[in-house]
């Protein structure tokens, strides 16, 4: 190769090989510039700031869902309503008066209480889950060092649909009467609130349709996105935690409510 030549080749860039930089966005709009949101959470981490957010968030349609009760006749004529539904109130008629009503005395405050701990229990577990699958997966493998911390901040930005989910939820609490629409499926965004209604919404079917959520399926995706850019790498192993991981909580949830029946 002649010598003139040299120096073009050597310093020769391509940027088609160079890995993307993106320019760090502010978080909240994550959901328009997903890449833009991930860049700040991984300049600028504040992990568990984020994570207390996303739990936090959690809590909105429990305490629409209560607040919607209270006016609407009250939380335990919402509960008899929805046990006729699905088919519970069956038994629960054929007890003793006395009993039938020590029934509903406890499960009134159970579920007011119960709610919201429950979801802000279950958005916790589910990022922790991936979270925590992530880094034990890609720790040995990521192109910079990664503390757990660190996965937990990213994957708490990539469940940003579920919070507009959850935004979702509640106004359809608040906007609908509870006793027109299935409140444990209040937003029309999977198959099955629009195929099933009534008892038939809590078959087996029904709750493995339930799984096809847009949110839930867009959630799935940024966090194991949020991953990928965080550890630098092109592994799939993200993506089948979150995808793996939702298949498998969607079916053991139908085949508890099949064996239940």
């Amino acid at each position: 190769m002649p010598a003139a030549l040299r120096p073009a080749v050597a310093t020769l860039d391509l940027p088609s090989l160079r890995r993307r930089q993106h320019a760090a966005r502010p978080r909240v709009l994550v959901i328009f510039d997903p890449d833009g949101a991930i860049a700040a959470a991984i300049a600028r981490p504040r992990p568990w700031l984020a994570f207390a957010l996303v739990c936090c968030w959690a809590l909105l349609p429990p305490a629409a869902f209560l607040l919607a009760a209270h006016q609407q006749g009250g939380l335990e004529s919402v509960i008899v309503d929805e046990m006729k539904k699905s088919g519970a109130w069956e038994k629960i008629r054929a007890l003793p008066a006395d009993k039938r009503a020590d029934v509903l005395r406890v499960t009134t405050p159970a579920m007011t209480v119960g709610l919201p701990v429950g979801a802000a229990s279950k958005r916790a577990g589910w990022v922790l889950f991936v979270a925590g699958a992530c880094f034990l997966l890609l720790r040995g493998t990521s192109s910079r060092p990664i503390h757990f911390g660190d996965v937990v901040g990213v994957v708490a930005v990539g469940a940003a649909p579920l919070l507009v989910h959850d935004l979702l939820t509640a106004a359809a609490y608040l906007a609908w009467d509870l006793r027109s629409i299935d409140p444990k499926n209040a937003v029309a965004s999977n198959p099955a609130n629009l195929l099933f209604s009534g008892a038939d919404s809590r078959s087996a079917v029904a709750l493995l349709l339930r799984g096809v959520d847009v949110f839930e399926l867009w959630s799935c995706w940024l966090m194991g996105l949020a991953v990928v850019r965080l550890t630098a790498t092109r592994s799939l192993a993200p993506w089948l935690v979150t995808y793996g991981g939702h298949a498998a909580i969607t079916l053991v949830g139908a085949l508890s409510s099949r064996a239940a029946t």
